[in-house]
């Protein structure tokens, strides 16, 4: 494979590595002991399933997905496996919208990632982001053709030193891209949010400040005129305890106001935050348990909306359900998720239906004998396409 390499420096303090690939390739088949296999589904927006596939030849499981930009079908990235608990590797995949896949390759040529987030920008065009490597000590922002090319590669901070994590991103209007990650700095995590442009240049970065250490990847949701929030979750070492921050900015990243949210008391919060646009406010989510619990059965949804001044307007919690991402539809919000049962699991998808701040349908999944969790949601017309993971028996996956 040629590689093309020149380095820059970026301004928040990474260097930038830009890098051409080679094409899309047919990815070659490899035995592994993985237990779980990637999954997809399209579920209507009243709930019915209208079509459930697994695709063991993509590997281990879906990690984001999005609407095809010609408008046929939609695109998902995934990792391809696990060799000892790390990731081995991740892949892009553009899929019919009753499942077939169209075309897939492997991401930074096969090299291990853990890709988080996938976008269109234009008609034949997607950004993929995530995090480098199997310590996820590193953050890749990668250009791929509607056909799975990988045209150019920008890498930023140094695994060595773990000066970036995360990578889960949004695209804004005018094609540029926004990054939500964190950064080692003085013995702490510390969240950031960066908007790049086209060429995959830094316009502005936002270092969020607070009483804390960073944790989980955090995320990022767009409002109007190219307004946003990150969000993310901290662990605060004077009071042992976890809580959410959100921050506002405008489309020229100045702050525009800062809220914390708190558990309820007895609760903790999960390190996994979604975020929304929903109507005229926005909805942030996470999962909450007993503090003192170990049991995974015990997380509960808990959501809250906020006004475009940061006001919180309402709070909800959904039982039996740990959030993992939220998006948008005409009538509120959709959520999916999982619920620990018995000695496994089930997936959960849940709409909250805007303006009445409940449950409007619910649908959960357990399996005789597999597991089953879904971490993935992306609308598309009149169609919810969800992805995520079951659990399988060992299997072909693409190496």
């Amino acid at each position: 494979m040629t590689r093309i390499q020149s380095h820059r420096r970026f301004h928040a303090g990474a260097i930038l590595a830009m890098t051409l690939l080679g094409a899309c390739q047919t990815l070659p088949q490899r035995e592994t002991s993985a237990p779980n296999v990637a999954e997809l589904a399209g579920i209507g927006l009243d709930g019915s399933l209208l079509w459930e596939q697994t695709y063991p030849e993509l590997g281990c499981t879906v990690q984001a997905v999005c609407g095809a930009g010609d408008g046929h079908g939609f695109a998902a990235v995934g990792l391809s496996g696990y060799d000892s608990l790390n990731p081995d590797g991740g892949w892009f995949a553009r899929v019919s919208m009753t499942g077939e896949v169209l075309c897939r390759s492997r991401l930074l040529g096969g090299e291990r990632c853990i890709p988080r987030s996938v976008a269109a920008i234009g008609t034949d065009r997607y950004i993929v982001s995530g995090g480098l490597g199997a310590s996820d000590h590193g953050i890749f922002l990668t250009e791929v053709s509607g056909t799975g090319k990988e045209l150019v590669t920008s890498i930023f901070g140094d695994p060595a030193t773990r000066a970036l994590e995360g990578g889960q991103g949004s695209p804004v209007p005018d094609n540029g891209y926004l990054i939500v990650g964190k950064r080692f700095s003085e013995s702490a995590m510390k969240p950031w949010l960066s908007l790049f442009d086209r060429e995959r240049t830094a316009v502005w970065t936002h270092a969020p400040r607070f009483d804390g250490n960073a944790d989980g990847s955090g995320c990022v949701a767009l409002g109007p005129k190219g307004s946003c929030i990150a969000v993310g979750a901290a662990w605060a070492a004077r009071t042992n305890q976890t809580f959410m921050w959100v921050h506002a900015l405008s489309s020229k990243g100045v702050l525009a106001w800062t809220r914390r949210l708190d558990p309820p008391a007895g609760l903790a919060f999960s390190w996994t935050v979604s975020a929304s646009r929903v109507g005229d406010h926005w909805v942030v989510s996470t999962s909450v348990a007993p503090s003192e619990s170990s049991n995974s059965a015990d997380w509960h949804g808990w959501f809250a909306g906020l006004s475009d001044e940061g006001e919180i307007l309402w709070t909800q919690d959904v039982p039996d359900l740990h959030v993992e991402q939220t998006t948008a539809i005409p009538t509120g919000l959709v959520v999916v998720g999982w619920h620990a049962v018995d000695l496994g699991w089930e997936a959960v998808i849940a709409a909250l239906k805007d303006g009445e701040r409940k449950v409007s349908w619910q649908r959960r999944i357990k399996m005789t004998r597999d597991t089953e969790a879904l971490v993935a949601v992306t609308l598309i017309g009149d169609v919810l396409v969800v992805g995520g993971s079951r659990y399988d028996r060992p299997r072909i996956v693409a190496r």
